[in-house]
Order: structure tokens, then C-alpha cells, then sequence
């Protein structure tokens, strides 16, 4: 009876690992409040390592970072997130609605730790406006919004992020920046 109630404890359990749980927040409450039977045991890792647990079958479904080019791996689109320019309120360009991402090609930029595929989407869409960022912070969110803040520089941030710490930002108007984040499984 022991060995039953684990295999359906087990068959009730989705084994997930995300590349950015800060991007997915109130995603997975509301999966939860949908399915409340159903246990998550999340993961943390980086897209290549969670394409090759999805193919070892240690892991359900995997969120990352487009693109995932697998032919043994299936994949959506799970969100869309909007990047905005986040800079402190006392900034020359704070009182801008939208700005050209060109305009800030001198500034400093502060970057999100621990987050590899992010800072090389970031660097991408900075090399595309015409330049390199000088990156001189690399921190996590929860510092983030006090770095901004003491005026040490800008950062390209979803949207989400900057309502969440109520974070000063203004769109860019030269590209559409968006990140997407796609689900993957085994096909």
C-alpha cells in the first residue's frame, strides 16, 4: 500500500526546471490553484542543461529562453515579456515617455546576477542600437531598485520586474524588446 500511494504521490508531481523563475511570477500559483492535487518540484538551470534533463527524463517540462532548436524537443511559447529602460527618477531622461536605445550607449549599466541568457540577450539588443554596454553592477532584483535609485546607472528590465519594485522605466521606441519565454518537452 506504501509503494501504491508514492507511485500515485509521483504520478501527481511535475518535475519543472526554469531557466528565470523571476520572470514567471503568479504563473505557477495560478497553475497550482488550478490543478491543487498536482505537486511542482521546481529546478533552476541553464537552457542546455535543462534540454538534456528533459531528454534523460528527469524533468517534465522545462521553461527557458528561445530559441530551442531540438529536434527531439517540443516547445511554445509561454509568455511575451515587454524589456523597458529602467534609470532613477532623477535621471536626465526620466521625465521621456519613450527614448531611443542609442541615447543611452554612454550611460552605465547595472545587469541581473546569475542570469547568463539574459545578459547576453541585453548585450544583443545594445550591439543591434549601435553599442557596447559598460556594465558596472551586476546584481540580483532585490538590490536592483536601491542601485537605480543612488543613481548608479540604467538597466533593460521586463516590465514586470520594474511594477514589482516600482522601479522608474520608459519604453524603447527603436525595437520591440521582447523576451519570450518557451515551455519545452519531450515530443
Amino acid at each position: 500500500m506504501e509503494i501504491q500511494s508514492q507511485d500515485q504521490e509521483n504520478a501527481r508531481t511535475v518535475k519543472i526546471s526554469i531557466s528565470s523563475p523571476r520572470f514567471l511570477t503568479g504563473l505557477i500559483s495560478k497553475f497550482i490553484k488550478q490543478y491543487p492535487d498536482t505537486k511542482i518540484q521546481p529546478g533552476i538551470g541553464v537552457k542546455s542543461g535543462i534540454l538534456t534533463s528533459l531528454k534523460k527524463g528527469e524533468i517534465d517540462l522545462g521553461i527557458a529562453g528561445p530559441p530551442i532548436t531540438d529536434e527531439e524537443i517540443e516547445s511554445c511559447v509561454l509568455i511575451n515579456v515587454d524589456i523597458v529602460l529602467v534609470l532613477p527618477s532623477n535621471h536626465k531622461f526620466a521625465a521621456k515617455s519613450e527614448i531611443s536605445l542609442s541615447k543611452v550607449a554612454n550611460e552605465s549599466f547595472i545587469s541581473l546576477a546569475n542570469h547568463k541568457e539574459y545578459s547576453s540577450f541585453t548585450t544583443e539588443l545594445c550591439e543591434k542600437a549601435g553599442f557596447t554596454p559598460k556594465n558596472i553592477f551586476e546584481v540580483d532584483s532585490n538590490l536592483l531598485a536601491e542601485i537605480i535609485n543612488l543613481d548608479q546607472g540604467v538597466a533593460l528590465l521586463p516590465i514586470s520586474i520594474c511594477r514589482k519594485y516600482y522601479l522608474n522605466y520608459i519604453k524603447i521606441v527603436d525595437a520591440i524588446l521582447i523576451l519570450s519565454l518557451q515551455s519545452a518537452y519531450l515530443g
